[in-house]
Order: C-alpha cells, then sequence, then structure tokens
C-alpha cells in the first residue's frame, strides 16, 4: 500500500461531502455449522450470511469480504474476536413470471449473496454470538426512513449455545420468491432443515435494524448492541402490512399466510427455534422485504392430494398417493414437491421418496411414494410441501402441505411356553398378538427348532441341559423387525431310553411271555402293547396273555422323580407261523420212480418232517425236497410239517397226488410277450420224472430242448406265435402208457424300432443357444441318448426330442436307441457334430484419452482368429480406414461427452465373438480466468479460475510477470487439481500491475494456458494544495471487456464506499483535499461487461495528514452573533481534548468534540472578561499524540 504523507495547510477548509450510497438491502439471515474439534480442543463452526440485495435501485453490489463479530455471552456482551468471511458466490433471484412478464421484471431485480467463513472457538459453557450489521434497507412503507432516504440497516445474528453441544444451527431451505400481489392472500414457506435433528419452532419476529447512513458498515463494536427496528405508525412484527393486511405463521411448518391492502415494500421477520430433548438452543431469523405488486387478474390454481394432507402409516408401509395442480384459466402450470424426503435438506439415513416435478396446462398430476426404512419412524411428521405456480404475470402459486407420521412397529410382546421342561422332549412356544400377515425369528439354545421357523408358534426339542434361552420377534409385512421377547428354560434331565428285556420272537398260540426293564431309581413306567393283550406284573414288568400275527409291539416311557419322562422304548415281537407249501406234479403215471417233492420257500435252519402215503419216500429225510418211488394206479398224497428254528411246529400240508394213466394238463411256463427275431427264450413244463415232453412252435424255431421239459425258441418276424406241449410216461410195472392233454402258450411278436436318422444340426458355434435334436420313433418308446458315451449334458433324455449347449469346441458323437413300449430295442443311431470355436477376442488396444489436439488418424486393434472379420462401431467419431480387420483408423469429433469403440469378431465359421468396447474418455481441459484481484492488505493478489467442461488435473500452475516488463512467466505456485483459486502473496502491488497465466497439462501430456490477465495499478501524487491526482491502468483479460470502473474511499479508517463512478483508465482523477481526514485511502472497482458479476480491485493508495490545530487568540460574547463562542479548527486530527483554564488554575471547560464551541459560562454564571489558558491535546492517523498551549481574551 503506498502512504502518502503531507502536511496539511494552515487554513480551515470546507467539509467535502462523498457520494455514499445505500446498499439497498432487501433482507436475509445467518447461520452456522459445527465441523469439529480442533487437535487443541478448539471448537470449528462454518459460518454462513445468506444476503439479499435490491439491484434495480442501487449500482453498490456486495462486498468481496465481510467483517464478522464474535462476541460472549457474558452479562456486558463483550466483543471476543472479529474475523472476514468472504463473498462464495452471487445470483440473481428469479423474477416472478415468464420472460414475457415485463411490466413485472421491470420493477423488481433482486440478487443474492453468500458470504461463507471458518470460526475457531474456545470452549465455552454460556456461548457466543455472531452479528453483522450494514446499512441500508430500501425506503419501506411499514418503515420510518430520513425524510424518503433510507437511514434503517441490518442486524444478522446469530447464538451459539454452549459448545459442548457441538450444535449446528437451523438453515432455512431456500427462499421464497419475495413477491406477491396485493389484495391476494398468500402462502409463503419458510421451512428450516437441522442438521442435528433438533425440533423446530417457528413464529414472526421484530427484525434488528442495523447500520445507517453514516456507518454502512461499521467495525464490530466492543459490546454487542441489537437495535430494534422502528415501524411506522400502525405497523408491526406482527401487522407488517397494517391493519388492513394479514401475517400469520405455523409453528410446526413455517408456513406463512399473507396479505396485503396495497402495493408496496413491506419488512417482515420469521424466525425458528431449536429445541433439544425440550431445551431451547438457538434461533435464527430471516429478515426479509416482500414486494407487494399491482397485479393483473388471474385467478390462484389449485392443489389436491387424491388422498388427503395427513397420514399415519407404519415404519416399512409404503404410501402413494397423486398431486393434481388445476388452472380454471388454462394457464400452463408447475407442480413441484420440496421435503427432506425428496432429497431436500440434510437427507442422511432418511430413506427417499419419488416424485417427479410435471408441467402442463388446465390440469397435470403426479405421484407421489414414499417407503420409509425400518428405523425412519419419529415424533414429528414429516412434510412434504407442494406447490403449482401458474405462468401468469405475474405468476399466481398455492401450496398442499402433506404431513406424514411414519409409526414405530412395535411388534408382539408376549411369548409363552413352558419355562421348565425335560431334556430331550418336545414342546410348543408361540409368540401371542402378533399380525396375521407377519412372519417371525426364532433363536434357540440348547434346542432345536422343528417346524417352519417363520411361524408364530414353533415345536422346541430340548437336546441340551442346564438353561436354554427361547427368543423370538415379530417381523411385520414390511419387514421390519419387533423387540426380542425372551424366555428362560430350565432343562431337567430325563431318563436314558429304558431296555425292554424279553423274546422278540414267539410262536404263534404260546402261553404267556415275560417282558421287563431295569428300575434302580424306582421311577414309574407306561406300558402300552399293540396286537396283544397283557397285564402288569410290577411297574417295570408285563405279561403278554395273547397276540395275533404278523407281531405285536410293545412299548414303555419311563418317567423320574422330577417328571420328566423318557424317549419311548420299542420293541417289535414277531409271532411266528411256519407255512411250508408242496410242489411236484399232482399226476403222475403208476409206479412213477423217483418223482420229486420239495417245499416251495425253504426257510434256513427249518427242520421238515415228511410223509408219504400210496408211495415210498426214496430220499430227502428232514431236507426241503424229497423224491418218491409211486405205485399202482389210485390216489396217493405228501404230506410235510415244518419246525423252524424257533421252535414253531406248522401246520401240515397236504399234497394230493392221482396215480392215472391219464395226465391231463401240464403246467408251461415263458414269457408271453417278445420282441420280433429274439432269440434263446426260455419255455418250461412242469418236470416228473421218467416223463418225455413233445413240444410244438408256431411263429419261431425251437432251438434246443427236444423231449425234455425245458426249450429255447428263436422267435420270427411280428405277428402271433404258439407254443404248445404235451406229457408221456409209461408203468413198466403193468406195461401202459401215460398220455398228458396238449397245452397252448399263445405268444405275441413285438416289431423292433426302426428309427434311422437324427434330425438337428450337425455343424455350429460354441456357446450357441440350446440346439434342438429329434428322430421319429413308435408312440410310447423311450430313448436313450449319448454324447460320446455319456448320458449327462442333455435337456429331454427319455423323449426322442433333446436339446443341447454346446460349450466346449471338437467333433462330438451324438447316439440314440429306441426302446418300445414292449421293450423291444431299436438300432444304435449316431451322427457326428461339429461345434466350431467361438472367438475369443483380445482387449482392444489403443488410445484411451483424447484430447483436442490428437483426435485424428488414432488406430484400435485386437488379436483374434485367423481368417476371422471383424465388425467395428464408433460412437463419437468416425472409421476412416480398416472395418473388417484387426486394426482400425479413427478419426473422432470434438466434443466432451462420453465415446466409445466397440468391435465383434465373427470367424471363419460364421461364429460371433463377445462384443469388446473401449470407452474414450475425452480430456477437453480448458482453463478460464476469471479474475486477478487485489486483495486487502494490497500485497497480495487472489487469482480465480474455473474449467470451461468437466476435466480432470492434478497440478495448477501460477504463473506469473511484471506487466510490459518484456519478461517471461514464471512459476509462482502449484496448487491442487481440485482448487480454483490462488492467493499471491507477498508482492508490490503499488509499482507494478502483474500479468496472471494459469497453466495445466492435461491427460494427453499437452501443457494447456488459460487467457492472460492483468491485474489494475492505481497511482496518486497531491499538489501544493493537498488535492489528489489519481490514475490508473486498463485491466485486461476479459473477453467483453470491462464494463465499469469505479472509484472508492476511504477515511479515517473507515470502511470503503463508492466515490466516484465511470472512470477512465489513463484520465486522471482529481479529489478535492478534505481538511477532516488524517487519512484517505483509495481503489479502483471494475467490472466485467456482460459477465457473471466478475469483479476485480486495484492496490490501496493512501495519503497521511500531519495532524494541525488552530486556536483564535480572542472572542467577544456580545450576543451580536459575531464571535460570541470560543472555538478551534482543526486538519487531520484523529482524537482530540480541549481544556480551559482561569487565573486561579480552576478548569472551567472540556470537551473532547473539535467541533463544540465554548459560550463562556461556569456554574451557569457567566464568565468574566479576562485571560484564560488552553491546553489541547490530539493525536494523528497513527496515534502520535501532540499538545498544544497558550491564552485566549474574552472581550466583553
Amino acid at each position: 500500500m503506498k502512504k502518502l504523507f503531507n502536511i496539511a495547510c494552515l487554513c480551515l477548509l470546507l467539509l467535502g461531502t462523498i457520494d455514499s450510497r445505500a446498499t439497498h438491502l432487501v433482507g436475509g439471515y445467518m447461520n452456522y455449522e459445527f465441523l469439529n474439534r480442533a487437535p487443541n480442543g478448539d471448537y470449528r463452526y462454518k459460518v454462513s450470511l445468506h444476503v439479499f440485495r435490491d439491484d434495480l435501485n442501487s449500482i453498490v453490489g456486495f462486498a468481496d469480504e465481510i467483517k464478522l463479530g464474535i462476541y460472549l455471552n457474558n452479562d456486558a456482551q463483550d466483543l471476543y474476536d472479529f474475523v472476514n468471511i468472504r463473498r462464495v458466490t452471487t445470483f440473481e433471484v428469479p423474477a416472478p413470471g415468464s420472460i414475457d412478464c415485463d411490466d413485472v421484471r421491470k420493477k423488481v431485480r433482486i440478487f443474492f449473496g453468500l458470504f461463507e467463513g471458518v470460526i475457531t472457538l474456545k470452549p465455552n459453557v454460556t456461548g457466543y454470538h455472531l452479528s453483522y450489521v450494514q446499512c441500508c434497507r430500501n425506503v419501506q412503507d411499514n418503515l420510518t426512513d430520513d425524510g424518503g432516504n433510507p437511514d434503517q440497516g441490518q442486524t444478522y445474528y446469530a447464538f451459539i449455545p454452549s459448545t459442548s453441544y457441538e450444535n449446528s444451527s437451523p438453515s432455512f431451505y431456500g427462499v421464497p420468491s419475495p413477491y406477491l400481489c396485493s389484495l391476494d392472500t398468500t402462502s409463503f414457506l419458510f421451512d428450516a432443515v437441522d442438521k442435528d435433528g433438533d425440533s423446530l419452532s417457528y413464529n414472526f419476529m421484530r427484525p434488528h435494524a442495523g447500520g445507517t447512513p453514516l456507518a454502512n458498515t461499521p467495525d464490530p463494536e466492543r459490546n454487542l448492541t441489537l437495535k430494534r427496528l422502528i415501524y411506522k405508525s400502525g405497523f408491526s412484527a406482527a401487522a407488517p402490512f397494517g391493519s388492513g393486511g394479514y401475517f400469520q405463521v405455523d409453528e410446526n411448518t413455517g408456513r406463512t399466510l399473507l396479505s396485503a391492502p396495497s402495493p408496496g415494500r413491506y419488512v417482515i421477520g420469521v424466525e425458528v427455534t431449536e429445541f433439544r430433548n425440550g431445551v431451547e438452543l438457538s434461533t435464527i431469523r430471516m429478515d426479509l422485504q416482500i414486494d407487494v405488486l399491482a397485479c393483473q387478474e388471474n385467478n390462484v390454481p389449485e392443489i389436491t392430494s387424491s388422498d388427503g394432507k395427513e397420514f399415519i402409516i407404519e415404519e416399512g408401509e409404503e404410501l402413494c398417493f397423486d398431486v393434481t395442480g388445476f388452472d380454471v384459466d388454462s394457464n400452463n402450470m408447475t407442480v413441484e414437491g420440496r421435503s427432506v424426503l425428496l432429497g431436500d435438506g440434510d437427507t442422511v439415513g432418511i430413506a427417499q421418496a419419488t416424485f417427479i416435478d410435471v408441467q402442463g396446462a388446465v390440469e397435470v398430476t403426479s405421484e407421489f411414494c414414499w417407503i420409509p426404512d425400518c428405523d425412519d419412524a419419529r415424533r414429528d411428521p414429516y412434510n412434504v410441501f407442494f406447490t403449482v405456480t401458474d405462468d401468469g404475470c405475474p405468476p399466481k402459486f398455492n401450496h398442499l402441505d402433506v404431513q406424514i407420521k411414519v409409526i414405530p412397529f412395535e411388534g408382539a410382546e408376549t411369548l409363552t411356553g413352558p419355562t421348565t421342561v425335560c431334556r430331550y422332549n418336545m414342546y410348543d412356544y408361540t409368540i401371542e398378538g402378533g399380525g396375521a400377515s407377519s412372519n417371525f425369528e426364532w433363536y434357540v439354545t440348547e434346542g432345536v427348532i422343528s417346524g417352519d421357523p417363520t411361524d408364530s408358534t414353533v415345536s422346541i426339542d430340548w437336546e441340551g441341559s442346564g438353561t436354554g434361552i427361547v427368543r423370538a420377534r415379530e417381523v411385520s409385512k414390511n419387514g421390519c423387525l419387533g423387540e426380542w421377547i425372551e424366555i428362560q428354560v430350565t432343562i431337567n434331565e430325563s431318563p436314558d431310553l429304558p431296555i425292554i428285556l424279553g423274546k422278540d420272537t414267539v410262536c404263534i398260540n404260546e402261553l404267556t411271555h415275560t417282558y421287563s426293564v431295569a428300575d434302580p431309581d424306582n421311577n414309574s413306567f407306561d406300558w402300552e402293547v399293540d396286537n396283544a393283550t397283557f397285564t402288569i406284573q410290577n411297574t417295570n414288568e408285563i405279561i403278554i396273555n395273547s397276540y395275533n400275527i404278523p407281531d405285536f409291539e410293545i412299548r414303555v416311557v419311563e418317567t423320574n422323580s422330577t417328571g420328566c419322562p423318557s424317549d419311548t422304548s420299542t420293541l417289535e415281537v414277531y409271532v411266528s407261523v411256519p407255512s411250508p407249501e408242496i410242489l411236484g406234479p399232482e399226476n403222475v403215471c403208476p409206479n412213477a420212480q423217483e418223482v420229486m417233492y420239495e417245499v416251495d420257500t425253504p426257510v434256513l435252519g427249518s427242520v421238515y418232517t415228511w410223509t408219504v402215503n400210496g408211495g415210498i419216500q426214496v430220499s430227502g429225510s428232514s431236507s426241503p425236497s424229497i423224491r418218491v418211488d409211486w405205485g399202482n394206479e389210485g390216489l396217493g398224497e405228501v404230506r410235510v410239517f415244518e419246525t423252524n428254528k424257533f421252535g414253531c411246529v406248522s401246520i401240515q400240508d397236504i399234497h394230493r397226488v392221482d396215480k392215472t394213466y391219464d395226465l391231463g394238463f401240464v403246467s408251461l411256463i415263458g414269457n408271453t410277450s417278445v420282441c420280433e427275431f429274439d432269440q434263446g427264450e426260455l419255455y418250461s413244463a412242469l418236470e416228473t420224472e421218467g416223463s418225455v415232453y413233445r413240444w410244438t412252435v408256431s411263429g419261431g424255431v425251437q432251438t434246443a430242448g427236444d423231449s425234455s421239459s425245458t426249450i429255447l425258441v428263436d422267435w420270427g418276424e411280428t405277428g402271433m406265435g404258439m407254443v404248445s406241449v404235451f406229457q408221456r410216461a409209461f408203468d413198466n410195472v403193468n406195461g401202459r402208457e401215460c398220455l398228458g392233454t396238449q397245452v397252448d402258450l399263445p405268444v405275441t411278436i413285438h416289431p423292433l424300432p426302426t428309427a434311422d436318422e437324427i434330425i438337428g444340426l450337425m455343424e455350429l458355434c460354441q456357446f450357441d443357444d440350446s440346439t434342438g435334436y429329434t428322430i421319429s420313433g413308435f408312440p410310447n418308446s423311450t430313448f436313450e441318448w449319448r454324447i460320446n458315451g455319456s448320458t449327462t449334458g442333455i435337456i429331454g433324455q427319455g423323449t426322442n426330442t433333446i436339446k443341447v449347449t454346446w460349450n466346449t469346441p471338437g467333433v462330438f458323437s451324438l447316439s440314440v436307441f429306441e426302446v418300445s413300449e414292449f421293450d423291444c430295442q431299436g438300432e444304435l443311431i449316431d451322427t457326428l457334430v461339429t461345434v466350431n470355436p467361438k472367438p475369443t477376442t483380445s482387449n482392444i488396444d489403443g488410445e484411451r484419452i483424447i484430447c483436442p489436439e490428437n483426435i485424428a488418424s488414432l488406430t484400435y486393434s485386437v488379436v483374434g482368429f485367423s481368417n476371422s472379420t471383424f465388425n467395428w462401431e464408433v460412437s463419437g467419431g468416425v472409421i476412416v480406414a480398416g472395418q473388417g480387420s484387426t486394426q482400425i483408423t479413427v478419426d473422432w469429433y470434438t466434443q466432451s461427452t462420453a465415446s466409445n469403440v466397440s468391435v465383434v469378431e465373427i470367424s471363419e465359421f460364421g461364429c460371433l465373438g463377445d462384443t469388446i468396447r473401449l470407452d474414450i474418455e475425452f480430456d477437453n481441459l480448458e482453463i478460464d480466468l476469471r479474475n486477478v484481484t487485489v486483495g486487502t492488505p494490497d500485497n497480495r493478489i487472489e487469482i480465480n479460475w474455473e474449467l470451461e467442461t468437466p476435466a480432470i488435473t492434478d497440478i495448477f500452475q501460477i504463473q506469473r510477470r511484471p506487466s510490459n516488463s518484456g519478461q517471461e512467466f514464471s512459476n509462482v505456485s502449484s496448487v491442487d487439481g481440485s482448487a480454483f483459486t490462488y492467493t499471491d502473496v507477498g508482492i508490490n502491488t503499488d509499482v507494478n500491475s502483474f500479468d496472471y497465466m494459469v497453466t495445466s497439462t492435461n491427460r494427453c501430456g499437452t501443457v494447456i494456458e488459460s487467457e492472460i490477465h492483468t491485474s489494475i495499478l492505481l497511482t496518486g501524487v497531491q499538489d501544493e494544495k493537498l488535492n489528489t491526482i489519481l490514475d490508473f491502468t486498463d485491466y485486461l483479460g476479459w473477453v467483453n471487456g470491462v464494463s465499469n470502473y469505479d472509484l472508492f474511499a476511504r477515511g479515517n479508517d473507515a470502511t470503503f464506499n463508492p466515490l466516484r463512478f465511470g472512470s477512465t483508465p489513463g484520465s486522471p482523477i482529481l479529489i478535492d483535499f478534505d481538511p477532516q481526514s488524517y487519512k484517505r485511502c483509495y481503489r479502483i472497482f471494475a467490472e466485467e461487461d456482460e459477465g457473471d458479476f466478475t469483479t476485480s480491485w486495484s492496490n490501496e493508495v493512501c495519503f497521511f495528514f500531519s495532524p494541525v490545530v488552530i486556536v483564535p487568540n480572542a472572542f467577544t460574547p456580545n450576543g451580536d452573533g459575531l464571535n460570541d463562542g470560543f472555538g478551534v479548527r482543526g486538519i487531520a486530527v484523529k482524537e482530540f481534548i480541549i481544556q480551559i483554564y482561569n487565573r486561579w488554575g480552576e478548569r472551567i471547560y472540556e470537551s473532547t468534540d473539535i467541533e463544540e464551541k465554548w459560550f463562556p459560562t461556569y456554574r451557569d454564571r457567566d464568565v468574566q472578561m479576562g485571560t484564560y489558558m488552553y491546553l489541547i491535546t490530539f493525536t494523528d492517523s497513527q496515534d502520535k499524540m501532540y499538545k498544544k498551549s497558550g491564552t485566549i481574551n474574552l472581550i466583553r
């Protein structure tokens, strides 16, 4: 900063006037967010100041930074600290209505500025106050003013409670468009969100006043004072629109209803107070100017819900309803939703709803749907705010506020079942009071759940010992979990399984049998018997009295002294009843020899007792078979008893035999259903020793057996066949022949299957969709398919149609044979299937990241099968060569959207490979240097830039050179690629302006440079009359240049205010000397033409003046109006005190106001004429103290 010192001329100069224009504040609020604890234990908060400014009636923009006062919460509210916080964003608040609504848009133009900064506070149990004071508001219809000029400002205030709360204040969600039509009742939503989830309450309030025109943005005072806003008569905080208006605030939602009878500007205030566990923590205040307009006729649109405005649902329960907007004027409408459920505000941990904002005319509808998570229940309802706005001039809007109360899922609370159980026994447990559609979860220790574990009742088999636990909870139909219910269960030991002693096999019709179990502990026993009768001998012993075949069962349960039963012990007792059946010929030729008789099913270990009548047993003894020599013609019989291994004796079986010369029919056995050309089919007759058998076969050929009782047959073609036999024997004693009757056995000869060709694809590609194969055949046949001899991997096995997925390349044998419903098997049919391999294309090799400088003739390639063709596709570019081959050449379009290249390989066999894709990233790194501006203090320059399009970079290089020096740029610093601002500190901005450029390297390795921007250099001198002459250089770098250069000035350490508008570089600025200033500083402010409020400041040039006090030597207080009072004049005086003494040394006058005059009185009496002494003490701008003394003559 250039400091210019001059001695003020020793003359009295008139005070000059500075054009200090009001900032025309229209509202705002302050809030804060707790960040974290610093390593030293301090508390860090981010403070945000939201300010609204009337740009239509003011040409003064927002300051680049403001000074925030921090005060202790003690009785005096002492200043603790102050910090500078910077403006981070500025934008215009959209005017109401469409862009064609000129008559409204010409009346209002509001801009919003956001200031943010981080403060660090020491731990404090009483808390801190935050305050920022500024002037001035617009002239308001409900506030007093200074004769039509604004004289009331705003104070933005917040309170931080005890730091131990680590509290974040509420924050208003956006700001309603501050316009309404006169005579309308309009609703604005001043809702807030609280990061900590604290309860919020809303009310109207009286806004604070602030700075004054003489102290536009004063520094924080030593002690906090919150000034009250002064209303005109008839207006108040509760009635900001007067007696004919209306202002109401819903304490739960912040929804306001407003009505103003007359157009104009009106200040309103809404505050939101946060409570935690019933304790009030802090309050934030929205101070807002409402512009009431005289509007054209336009009906308010309607907005409704299909199912009402208040809902109570359970956690996890889906809620859906339609929101409909209707406009009777057929205007276009927009229906919008706003809620923490729709992503607005702090949504962490809350399930999100769905709602699509819609537009349309006459009637529009959109559906709101929400499924709360199972932990979204809370005491306060969720608010969802819907608004319908038409495009009238100005627009009219209406609202629908929906409250959704989510109640927690409580779950069943009662679990029933025994708490004392016996080990190895099963018991039922039930959850009572659960919902009909609920499921249930169970948890058991020392036991096993039997049955469906999601039912409300389960059975538990207690297999463990000691103490078990049953725990259960209800799961609602929406999947939410109730609380666990628990029962502790004492598990008593049960007796071991008793062992039943006694026979496991008994004979039929035996007398009583005794069964028992051991009883060393004198326990009790419960007996049960099936298919028998019994009597109890002792508690541990029974007697079986009678029983029935084939078996009976004995069961017993032992119960110990704790009442616990054992498992049921069971003994199956088999009732043995031997039942031999004799097999052998019933007709024999008289005197036949060695005729065999045998037991049909002999039993190992049994003994057989045979008796023969009419013949002689010649062999067999007690075996299961014997041979008999029969006698002459007549009747005979064979009898047998069986005694089995258990000693049980059967009833005697009797086989009657007729010794006769007519042998009758012989029993013939064989297959009566065969396949054509079957060979070696066996047929047999019941053999009698000494007999011969005569066989006849039709439809086939007898291949063995001749006159024996057994033959083999080879069958011929399809049709009917027959096997016939008759028996012959000879009585050698009586010389007579015995003949039997012929027996015929019809045989059906079935055809063989004749399928001979498999139909289907015999050459295909690996991994093709499943391929079908089929073969013709008989109805009801089965088919066995094989691939290379294996029956696996075949869908449809057993049918005549199958599907196969060929996952492996190669040549495969596919075969099948048919088996008819008569079990006739056809010939094996087979074929070869060739499976060609699927191409296995490599990944694409080529540049993945492209930049504007290398977008042409880039090659991309793959590796695949020889003789394949390759089908390439490119998105975002064009293939200039190589289509069909393994390599292509691509020219990419100049664009920043996502692009890609893909290829599909097609083998020489027509097999398709997978689509191989390479996503291309377009690195269009373009750096837009927004501005360079000299900071405060002015030994620094702040550089701000942004990226024209989204891009990724690791580092930005900040480069600088003195302007017009001919030097090369030098690197000042490197900053992270996520940073877009840098402050160059420690440079002399009073000597040179500086050129700046920001560079970075894109991912293609090219250095990208921003445009060059040049800072403003302000210089100044003073002439012999102490007038200031200033000049400045042009700001260079903005595409459209500078829209205006404005001169700002400050005096005596006050803040900068605009002094002169529309200055021109190179045209000196003359500023008259101000004798009241001991210090004057100047800066140039530049604003980009057609820019986004981009500005730049010059360096600061200051002039310091040495103080001079001019004292007259006499005055004449004679009442003639000339020189009646004694006063002094000062130049460049900062602080001042004058004391006057009489000749006895008595102080008779003192003042600290250099403008004040002494009219000579002392103790209410005139002072006598004479000579008096004065002592003056005063300081300069650097607080250096001066003293001056002398005498004055009072002449009457």
